[in-house]
């Protein structure tokens, strides 16, 4: 959702930077949420992240609110559901299951988020995205092709980009 909301009105860079806060409501949520103190030179660290956003966004000539309004819903969710995953996992479950572990947690989350997100991509976009693809892919082949390449690059986010973080970060 965020990048329909977002990349319609907003340049690209100008949502990663918004995005840029995430350590932000991190650490907030993990306060109020979990009820976990953070330190002071955490909250020293985040001045720079913050002002760099200010700077950064200052002077942006194409400026808009539903764009802004959209990257930091999805960095609250992103955040929230950081924050969440973490409470799960150290809560035993219903039938006396181990917790799951970092890893399997982030995968079983992704299909979640995907089986509830695709959808709603589907019926949000429509008719622009039936288009959109015909363009993109107009004979069959081409259609396989781009299917790949879109398996390609989820692939490679999830392996190469977000697991190895979400391992890291259990560490």
């Amino acid at each position: 959702a965020q990048f329909c909301v977002c990349h319609k009105s907003f340049l690209p860079r100008s949502s990663q930077v918004v995005k840029s806060t995430g350590p932000v409501y991190a650490c907030v949520l993990s306060a109020l949420v979990l009820r976990q103190s953070v330190s002071p030179r955490v909250w020293l660290s985040l001045l720079p992240i913050v002002g760099g956003v200010a700077l950064a966004t200052l002077k942006e000539l194409s400026f808009a609110w539903v764009a802004l309004a959209g990257a930091v819903v999805s960095d609250l969710a992103l955040a929230l559901r950081n924050v969440y995953s973490k409470a799960s996992m150290d809560t035993q479950s219903a039938n006396d299951m181990p917790p799951l572990s970092p890893a399997n947690h982030f995968g079983v989350l992704t299909c979640v988020s995907a089986a509830i997100s695709v959808p709603l991509a589907v019926v949000a976009e429509g008719p622009a995205a039936a288009a959109a693809w015909r363009v993109a892919a107009p004979t069959r082949a081409a259609a396989l092709a781009l299917l790949g390449q879109i398996g390609l690059t989820g692939l490679y986010f999830y392996g190469c980009a977000r697991s190895p973080a979400v391992l890291s970060n259990s560490r």
